[in-house]
């Protein structure tokens, strides 16, 4: 598949509609991202950390009813001990047709039944029949009359008959709990005889009352069925046939009330519950994709600010490209692209100035190198008679002159450079040197002493040619002879290079000191010297005798500047009235 149409196209757009696109795709993409499967992790959280809360209070509320029933059945074991009923029981045996004496019972009994109704806020009703008889004692907490025979006794009696512990009676209408029951058959305690039966009637709100002050949240239904499934407690608050026209997902928490077998039902709807959390994901896409317009309004700023100018300069460019001179661009911005203008501007300029002043300076080379090859014969000539001149001295036994002349003659051998050596060996400079102080003391005896302490490992290093000669020169001439005597030091040494900053071996160099106890350099011309010695053009001084003096070091500075840059060359320290030294650091390396 060809990229070319894609790349085209890419290339055709201006930079403000990149800019735009890219910044777009730059802010929506991360909040479409991280908001869908932020969102979708965080509702995944959220959902998970609340079931875990539910379904541990369902267990707990669960628990709580399951005690609220063991103490119901408490309550009824507590009746067996108790002496009433036996007592009611007694007395009706011994008189069972006395009408007096069963209204006066049945007072009694009732009494004690509606003191226990009265004794647990969970018991709305209590009635007691006694085998084989048709009356009901009744007691109810209510001032209504209520008839006994809308107590299903005989439903009761029937359940409970052989059953030793404690049971539960659905009064159902048409599928509907409308009251709870519970039995039991009480024994005479003597003679284990069945007496009757005991019932009853639980405040469904005191058994599930907890459930709608816990479970009260309104994305979540809460249902209470019986072992046969009759539904004994419901608390909707959602519709659910809402939740399935809307699609909601549901989830379900179950849990079994002992020792009833009873079940709890818990219904979460996941539309309600995180409504308010899609509510605020879809705010914040709105207000990230309301600021795309002010990201739009800043790029055209940006666009203004800098990509304008730009298309300015390069038209400024294409005008310098297309041959005009002295292109120029006003602006008063200080900012990089200020700079760049400022940049531009003197790079026009000076276009300007070198092609208005080529024509001169080609003159000029023309006549410097015509001069330069007149003045070559001159120093030939001169070597040649030198050598003759020495030729007759030893002929005519003159060997002090001979050797001066020698000495000479190698001098200018050195500096007409027949072979165009750049490098020399530092044997071969030294050579050189040893020749040219051999004239020097010729001229002024012990008054000036030079001193040598080279090492010989760094004899067949290879240096520029002709770079300490200058250097014992001006120490002779500018340091010793305003002296009147004085010692010149040459001190050369390898050294391995280290960088303080990193701390690692860099490759060795070589230093060459030239030490003298002359007359020292002013602290005024020391710092200019300085200064000149870091400039690119050293040599152009302001003071004439200034140029005599310094002009030898300051050559073999900008030499050594050209051939190995930083942070080679030479460093001068000098006190006035003391004497000098000059430092010269060299890489070794090849050469060739």
């Amino acid at each position: 598949m060809s990229y070319k149409p894609f790349k085209d196209f890419y290339y055709s757009i201006s930079i403000k509609t990149k800019l735009i696109i890219v910044v777009c795709l730059l802010f929506t993409t991360p909040i479409l991202l991280i908001g869908y499967f932020g969102y979708s992790n965080y509702e995944k959280i959220m959902t998970d950390k609340y079931m875990y809360y539910a379904n541990t209070n369902v267990k707990e509320l669960s628990s709580l009813i399951t005690e609220r029933i063991e103490g119901l059945h408490n309550f009824s074991m507590d009746m067996l001990y108790d002496t009433e009923i036996y007592e009611v029981h007694k007395n009706l045996l011994k008189n069972p047709t006395d009408v007096l004496t069963e209204f006066k019972l049945k007072r009694d009994l009732e009494s004690y039944l509606r003191s226990l109704v009265f004794s647990r806020p969970e018991i709305n009703l209590m009635a007691f029949q006694f085998k084989d008889k048709d009356e009901i004692y009744m007691a109810t907490r209510h001032l209504v009359y209520q008839s006994s025979s809308t107590i299903p006794m005989n439903e009761m009696y029937k359940k409970s008959a052989g059953q030793p512990n404690l049971i539960h009676y659905f009064d159902m209408d048409n599928n509907k709990v409308n009251h709870i029951y519970f039995a039991r058959v009480i024994y005479d305690r003597n003679d284990l005889q069945e007496l009757g039966l005991v019932v009853f009637q639980v405040n469904k709100e005191y058994l599930f009352g907890i459930l709608r002050d816990f479970l009260k949240n309104e994305f979540q239904n809460v249902y209470v069925y019986g072992e046969f499934q009759e539904e004994l407690f419901r608390l909707e608050l959602y519709d659910p046939k809402e939740q399935s026209k809307i699609k909601g997902e549901e989830y379900w928490i179950h849990d079994t009330i002992e020792p009833l077998d009873w079940k709890i039902s818990v219904s979460i709807s996941s539309q309600i519950l995180l409504k308010e959390v899609r509510a605020l994901s879809r705010m914040i896409l709105l207000l990230c994709l309301a600021t795309i317009p002010i990201f739009i309004v800043l790029i055209n700023f940006l666009y203004a600010d800098i990509f304008k100018p730009t298309h300015v300069l390069i038209q400024k460019m294409k005008e310098v490209e297309q041959g005009q001179i002295g292109v120029t661009l006003k602006s008063h911005r200080k900012d990089e692209l200020g700079y760049l203008f400022k940049t531009f501007n003197q790079m026009s300029q000076k276009i300007e100035h070198l092609i208005d002043s080529v024509y001169k300076e080609q003159l000029a080379l023309k006549n410097a190198e015509i001069k330069a090859l007149q003045a070559q014969i001159n120093p030939h000539f001169l070597y040649n008679t030198l050598e003759t001149i020495n030729w007759k001295a030893q002929l005519n036994g003159v060997d002090e002159i001979s050797d001066m002349i020698s000495a000479l003659s190698e001098i200018m051998e050195a500096n007409i450079d027949r072979e165009n050596e750049r490098f020399i060996s530092l044997q071969s400079e030294i050579d050189y040197m040893d020749n040219y102080i051999f004239l020097i003391q010729k001229r002024f005896g012990s008054k000036i002493q030079v001193k040598k302490n080279i090492d010989a490992a760094s004899m067949s290093v290879m240096i520029p040619k002709l770079i300490i000669q200058p250097l014992i020169e001006n120490a002779i001439y500018h340091g010793i002879e305003p002296k009147g005597q004085g010692t010149v030091i040459l001190n050369i040494a390898l050294k391995e290079g280290i960088d303080a900053q990193n701390k690692v071996s860099l490759n060795k160099t070589l230093i060459i000191e030239v030490i003298d106890d002359g007359v020292g350099i002013p602290s005024i011309v020391l710092e200019d010297l300085k200064k000149k010695l870091k400039e690119k053009d050293g040599l152009s001084l302001s003071n004439t005798a200034y140029k005599k003096s310094k002009v030898g070091v300051i050559n073999v500075q900008r030499r050594l500047q050209l051939i190995y840059g930083e942070p080679y060359g030479l460093t001068v320290e000098s006190t006035e009235g003391e004497g000098t030294r000059i430092q010269m650091t060299l890489p070794i390396k090849d050469t060739d």
